[in-house]
C-alpha cells in the first residue's frame, strides 16, 4: 500500500519553517485517531524539542528554564505574577494566577517552583526571554523574592526548625547563601515566615504541545532555526 504524497513530503521536512509551512497547509485541526497526525504531532515535538533554548518562548508564550530527564520541557511564566502572596496562597498556585487574571496559559499543573529550581531560576534569569524580567521593577511591590515550595521543618544544618517558616529564592546580588539539608549550599536561599506576602512566580511541566495545532505550525515557522 502506498503511503500518502503528504506523508512522504513530510519525511524530508528538516527545519522548522518548512514543518510550520506543512502544518498550516494542511487546514486542519490534528487529531489523535489520524495517523498522519500523529506523524506530524511526533515530528514537531522532536523539532521543537531540538529547536527550544533555555530563555526560549514556548506556543502559549510561556517560557523553557529547563528539561528533566524524559526530556519533558519545564516552563515558566512570561513575568511574575503582579500581586505578591502569602507560602500558602502561592501553594495554590492555578487558583492564584486564576484570582489574579493570569488565565491566558489554561493548564492547572501549575506550582512555585522547588529549591532547585529556583536555583535554576536564578541562574537563568538573563537568558533569552527570561532577561530582564526578575529586574526589581518587575516584582510587585519590588519584593525581589519569590516563594519555594520547601518548608522548614524537620530541617538540619542550621537553619530554622519550624513549620512556620519556608524557603524563599532571592533575586538580589547581595542575597545571603544558606545550607539546605545535608550542607548543599543554594544561592540566594532564604527562609521566610509563610505568612510574609512575597513574590510568586509560577512553574509548570509542559505535557502537551499540541493543543492548537494552527498555533504551533505559525509558531514553527517564526523560529528559523535547523535543529543540529
Amino acid at each position: 500500500m502506498s503511503k500518502p504524497a503528504a506523508d512522504i513530503e513530510l519525511r524530508d521536512i528538516k527545519n522548522v519553517e518548512q514543518l510550520g509551512s506543512f502544518i498550516i497547509s494542511t487546514n486542519r485541526a490534528l487529531k489523535k485517531s489520524d495517523a498522519l497526525s500523529i506523524h506530524i504531532v511526533g515530528k514537531a515535538m522532536d523539532i521543537l524539542l531540538q529547536s527550544i533554548q533555555f530563555g526560549g518562548s514556548l506556543p502559549d508564550g510561556t517560557v523553557c528554564f529547563g528539561r528533566d530527564r524524559e526530556n519533558k520541557i519545564w516552563a515558566t511564566t512570561p513575568k511574575m505574577l503582579p500581586h505578591t502572596a502569602t507560602w500558602w496562597g502561592a501553594n495554590k498556585t492555578h487558583k492564584l494566577m486564576l484570582d489574579q487574571g493570569v488565565s491566558d496559559h489554561n493548564s492547572s499543573n501549575w506550582a512555585v517552583p522547588n529549591p532547585g529550581m529556583g536555583r535554576v531560576l536564578f541562574e537563568l534569569r538573563d537568558e533569552g526571554e527570561l532577561k530582564g524580567t526578575f529586574a526589581k521593577s518587575e516584582f510587585p511591590d519590588g519584593i525581589t523574592k519569590i516563594w519555594l515550595d520547601k518548608t522548614c521543618y524537620g530541617k538540619t544544618q542550621g537553619t530554622i526548625h519550624d513549620p512556620n517558616y519556608a524557603y524563599v529564592q532571592s533575586f538580589e546580588d547581595d542575597g545571603a547563601d544558606i545550607p539546605l539539608d545535608q550542607g548543599m549550599f543554594f544561592n540566594s536561599l532564604e527562609v521566610v515566615h509563610q505568612g510574609t506576602q512575597l513574590s510568586v512566580r509560577p512553574i509548570r511541566r509542559v505535557n502537551d504541545l499540541t493543543a492548537d495545532s494552527r498555533a504551533i505550525g505559525a509558531f514553527l515557522q517564526r523560529q528559523q532555526i535547523t535543529p543540529g
